[in-house]
């Protein structure tokens, strides 16, 4: 009889043990989903989609009088750009980076992946009668930021605008 009371006893103890470690599966499960969905909510809330920013840009930047004709940014300028940033290809086909803050690679490889800016960045156009110049500017703390050209035109070039 003591054998058949132990051996309940151990039953129940083993059921008592998978259900806790069932549970816990399911409860680190539904945390790890919920941090995912807390960082795609978070990104989502201190970013801009990229296309928003660039057709705010153009909105803003539709000059055509006098000498100065811009053409509109595209999406493309800004991949381009980006890529070219983050690597670029040496002589024996090694490719290093421009950029030598990780924190810098990191913002530019958020943003061509996710295709968002963050809030801070800002599309910037700079002329003078020599031309003119499109820049993005990201900010990386309160005091620094990282500027990349985008379009640097001067009149009289073969690629300046009409």
């Amino acid at each position: 009889m003591g054998t058949i009371l132990v051996g309940r006893l151990g039953n129940n103890l083993k059921r008592t043990l998978q259900f806790r470690l069932r549970t816990l599966f399911w409860a680190m499960t539904i945390f790890a989903l919920v941090m995912v969905a807390a960082s795609q909510i978070f990104l989502w809330l201190k970013s801009v989609p990229l296309t928003n920013a660039i057709i705010n840009f153009n909105s803003r930047s539709n000059i055509s009088s006098g000498p100065l004709t811009i053409i509109p940014l595209s999406e493309n300028e800004i991949d381009v750009a980006i890529e070219s940033l983050l690597s670029k290809e040496i002589d024996n086909g090694i490719a290093e980076s421009f950029v030598s803050s990780d924190q810098v690679r990191n913002i530019f490889e958020c943003i061509a992946r996710t295709r968002r800016l963050p809030r801070n960045a800002t599309i910037n156009l700079f002329s003078d009668n020599a031309g003119y110049t499109i820049s993005l500017r990201v900010f990386t703390s309160a005091r620094s930021d990282f500027v990349v050209i985008l379009r640097k035109v001067k009149y009289g070039t073969p690629d300046a605008p009409p």
